[in-house]
């Protein structure tokens, strides 16, 4: 009666020796490891940081909303990325310091390296999220009011240009409160920034100099010293406001303010 119980225990024990010795002494079997793909987990981080400027028509040189677009880029992506120059942000401040900072996280940067190291692969095309629905142009959906140069500026084919200034007048006959503004050029190769001001009167009573805002031409050169060297903008009107109200960078995002909050602008100003 005890031979099978002493059996049964020797069994026991030769199949416990044998998955040990199957997998080394005290080592697990190694696991498999999937690489990141492009329609999986790639894509998304490039639609949520990216292809706001990286689009068809729009500022960057080059587009990122498909496999196709983005698979000659793969190692350029990798390096922009590691060096902090994409996605373009130039706040010198700790990482949580701005609501509307724009910085890929480590995990996000990892994504991107691992995808890379692995060949860049494409994956299962049906994992592929929907790309971003962008307007006709304008990222802020369509404006209440355009408002445009007057004239073309003719950019020489060589040379340096200093600051220009041109002034835009909005016809505004009664205030108005601002909650988005984007800035969009018209020749995207040659214009490097641009820097907003509204100019207004000020409300209520004031002397009839200062309501006169516009210049005979709605551009005016830049002064120079006697080196021709450009100095400082036309001289402001006494009692005029004036505030920044947009920027414009190859990178940079439309101003939107937060629901419910806008900025207010007197009427009668000029761009």
């Amino acid at each position: 009666m005890q031979k099978p119980i002493v059996a049964g225990a020797l069994a026991a024990a030769v199949l416990v020796v044998s998955a040990m010795t199957a997998g080394g002494a005290g080592q697990s079997p190694p696991q498999a490891t999937t690489a990141p793909t492009f329609s999986r987990d790639v894509a998304p981080i490039l639609y949520a940081n990216c292809v706001t400027c990286h689009r068809p028509g729009d500022i960057a040189p080059m587009s990122f909303v498909t496999y196709t677009d983005v698979r000659p880029w793969a190692r350029a992506i990798d390096k922009a990325v590691t060096d902090g120059i994409m996605p373009p942000w130039h706040a010198d401040a700790a990482t949580g310091t701005f609501e509307n900072e724009r910085r890929l996280t480590a995990a996000e940067k990892d994504t991107i390296r691992r995808w890379v190291a692995a060949g860049a692969p494409q994956g299962d095309p049906a994992a592929l999220p929907a790309a971003p629905a962008f307007g006709d142009g304008w990222r802020i959906g369509t404006p209440d009011a355009v408002l445009e140069m007057q004239e073309d500026y003719a950019v020489p084919a060589r040379g340096k240009i200093e600051y220009e200034f041109f002034y835009i007048p909005t016809n505004f006959s009664e205030a108005k409160w601002l909650q988005a503004i984007e800035v969009r050029p018209g020749n995207r190769a040659v214009v490097h920034h641009v820097l907003v001001f509204y100019r207004a009167p000020p409300e209520g009573p004031a002397p009839a100099a200062a309501i006169r805002l516009v210049p005979e031409h709605n551009r005016t050169p830049p002064r120079q010293d006697e080196r021709g060297i450009s100095t400082h903008p036309p001289r402001r009107t006494p009692g005029q406001q004036s505030r920044l109200l947009a920027t414009y960078a190859p990178g940079t995002d439309p101003q939107v303010f937060r629901p419910g909050t806008a900025v207010r602008l007197a009427p009668g100003g000029t761009l």
